[in-house]
Parts: structure tokens; C-alpha cells; sequence
């Protein structure tokens, strides 16, 4: 008998260690593809602490009963997935607040492994609790035990926070489940530009509207807020000026010589951007990137009555920048001041127009990958 217990003791010892072995290869090969437990999650993520729903208050919970933290198999592997048991049939929700940009379009994804759960489904709202996405079933994409991405879109609207709910308790039901790796990004990082010479963001500053691309690339965005604005890679501030017409019959030579349509840019420089200082922040993931600025002078006439500094992330680049002098003397003629910039470890790209005489202006604003 001791024998046969021997025997059963190093067969199980042998199965564990095995067992062992193999979750450790496996946590070191989903490791070895980057990101938290081998998750790599997008740079822009919204979300804080994506696995770990034991972190409040920046994770709000409702009705949910019983909570096993970091206590089984996350999608990758290790310990790290919280197991939740929804006690109430009347209600229950996960959800994390968010800060967003206005009018922007996100992906909102997470993983789901149901266990005794029998219905999920997510609802996305303002940050005051207002319907956004109404609540939708995702149960037809998931199968007991067996973990599943779920991936879904949204538009922020008018908003600049969202509540993001991986899971409400609708229709209402009992049960366990799991949720993991929960993400909240600009939909545009999924398919980011990277091939040399597409345009990352175009904006038109002048505020006239959308510019509709003829060139194939994409459209010059309307800037329409006097005071601030927000596209979707960007934020404005402008301090003590708006927006200001300058249609006029413009010399667009040196534009369409680059390949620029000449109605685009006729459309382009119908406006401008003026104040005493005005200040452009864009979101890029990193790179290498071809800074386009459109000028064109349609208010003074004369050297030295609008003078200004280009500053970039804290340094000037160009001081004391004429735009009547830099476009040959001359009001109506067009001209881009172009610059290189590299983005790392996801700084933000900063451009300061500040002025030393009247108002900068400027016309429109490109970014490339160069």
C-alpha cells in the first residue's frame, strides 16, 4: 500500500510539474509578444488598470456579489483575471469613466469568458448617466468557458467624458463571469497612417467649413471654435482673436506646384486663424512626420505690421516670422513653411504662434508621414 501511494504521490507530482512547466512556457511566449501578460494594449488607451477590476473607485460596480480578484486564467495565460458573481436579477453593471474628445469615433473592446452567466451586454453613456449606445446583447459571440474578444464602436457626440460599461445586467439574469483587458481608443489608431507621403490630419483653420479633398487624401477639418476647438487628433486654443475671412483673388502657384488642387486650396484660404497667441496640440503615435503651415498675408501691407514666433514643443523654430515678407512681399500669395518633426515615446506635438506685432494668422495646418 505505501508503495502504491509512492507511486500516485510522484505520478501527480510529475502531472503538476508538468502542468507547471507548460504555464510557464506559456506565460513566457504570450510575455515575449509584448504588453502585460503578453496583452499589448493600443498606446492611446483610455482605460485604467484594464485587468485589474479590484481597482476602484476607478472601476464602479452594481450588484456585484461575490469578487475573486487575480484568481484565474486571464486570456494570456497568468493570474490576473477577476471572476465576478452578478447576485441580482434586477440589476448590475461594470463601468469606468472616461475622458473623451467630442465627435470622435472610438473602439471600445474587452474580453469576455462566461461561466454560470447565461446574457451580457454593454451600454455606453455620457458621463452623467445619459443613454450614448443603449444597451446590446453580446451573448451570441460567447461560448461557456471559453474566453472571447469582443470589440464594438461608438461616437462620443457633443461629449468629453463617456461611461464605458463592459458589462450591464440586461436582460436580467444571475450568474458568473469574467471580464479582462478592457480597451477605450480613437478608432483612427486602428488603421493610423504610415506610408510616406499620407496625410496624418489636415485642418482648416479659417473655420469655413470642411475642406472636401480632391487629392484623394483626407479632408481639411473644420476648426470652427473662435476661443478653443477639438478635432480628432487635436485641440486648439486661441487667446484674444477667432476666426477671420480672407477670400480674395489668391496666388496659388506655389501650392498647386506641389500637387495641392486649386479648388482645395481656394476653399483653404477663404479663412484664417488669427490671435495673439494661439496654440495647436496634436495626439501622434511615434514617428516621423513632414509639418505643413499655410500663410498668406490678406490684412496688412507691409513689412513688419504682422510679426510672430513659431515655437514647437518649447523651442522656436522661426522668430519673428513675416508672412508678408516669407510670401515675396506680396499680399495674396500663398506659401507653405514646412518642418520635421519626430514623435517618441508618444509626446504630444505642440505648436505655439506667438505674437510680437499685431496677430499671427495662419491659413491651414498638414501633418505627413514623412
Amino acid at each position: 500500500m505505501k508503495k502504491l501511494l509512492y507511486i500516485l504521490l510522484i505520478f501527480s507530482c510529475s502531472i503538476y510539474g508538468q502542468h507547471q512547466t507548460m504555464l510557464l512556457a506559456s506565460q513566457q511566449q504570450f510575455a515575449n509578444e509584448g504588453g502585460v501578460s503578453g496583452m499589448v494594449y493600443n498606446p492611446y488607451n483610455l482605460v485604467l488598470s484594464p485587468e485589474d477590476m479590484s481597482n476602484t473607485p476607478t472601476w464602479w460596480f452594481g450588484n456585484i456579489g461575490t469578487f475573486e480578484y487575480d484568481s484565474y486564467l486571464s486570456p494570456f495565460g497568468d493570474l490576473t483575471s477577476d471572476r465576478m458573481n452578478n447576485w441580482s436579477a434586477t440589476d448590475g453593471y461594470v463601468r469606468q469613466t472616461v475622458t473623451t474628445s467630442p465627435n470622435a469615433d472610438y473602439t471600445f473592446s474587452w474580453y469576455t469568458k462566461i461561466v454560470t452567466k447565461t446574457e451580457m451586454s454593454y451600454r455606453v453613456e455620457t458621463g452623467s448617466g445619459v443613454e450614448l449606445v443603449p444597451t446590446t446583447s453580446y451573448t451570441s459571440e460567447l461560448a461557456t468557458d471559453e474566453w472571447r474578444l469582443i470589440t464594438k464602436t461608438f461616437n462620443s457626440g457633443i461629449n468629453t467624458s463617456v461611461r464605458l460599461k463592459p458589462f450591464e445586467n440586461t436582460p436580467s439574469t444571475v450568474g458568473t463571469f469574467e471580464l479582462w483587458g478592457v480597451q477605450a481608443y480613437k478608432t483612427i489608431y486602428d488603421n493610423f497612417p504610415t506610408v510616406s507621403g499620407d496625410a496624418v490630419s489636415r485642418m482648416n483653420c479659417g473655420a469655413q467649413g470642411v475642406v472636401t479633398a480632391t487629392d484623394g487624401d483626407i479632408n481639411w477639418g473644420d476648426n470652427s471654435g473662435t476661443a478653443s476647438d477639438e478635432g480628432v487628433l487635436w485641440k486648439m486654443a486661441n487667446t484674444g482673436g477667432g476666426n477671420g475671412p480672407a477670400a480674395g483673388a489668391w496666388d496659388l502657384t506655389n501650392l498647386t506646384a506641389l500637387g495641392y488642387p486649386i479648388a482645395d486650396m481656394e476653399s483653404l484660404f477663404d479663412g484664417e486663424k488669427y490671435g495673439p497667441t494661439t496654440k495647436f496640440t496634436y495626439e501622434l503615435l511615434d514617428g516621423d512626420y513632414t509639418i505643413n503651415l499655410f500663410f498668406g498675408e490678406s490684412y496688412v501691407s507691409a513689412a513688419g505690421l504682422r510679426v510672430f514666433d513659431i515655437v514647437v514643443n518649447g523651442v522656436t523654430i522661426e522668430s519673428n516670422f513675416d508672412p508678408y515678407v516669407f510670401c515675396g512681399n506680396a499680399d495674396y500669395v500663398a506659401k507653405i513653411y514646412s518642418f520635421n518633426h519626430t514623435v517618441s515615446s508618444l509626446t504630444h506635438l505642440v505648436i505655439d504662434l506667438i505674437a510680437s506685432s499685431d496677430n499671427s494668422a495662419i491659413k491651414g495646418i498638414e501633418i505627413v508621414v514623412q
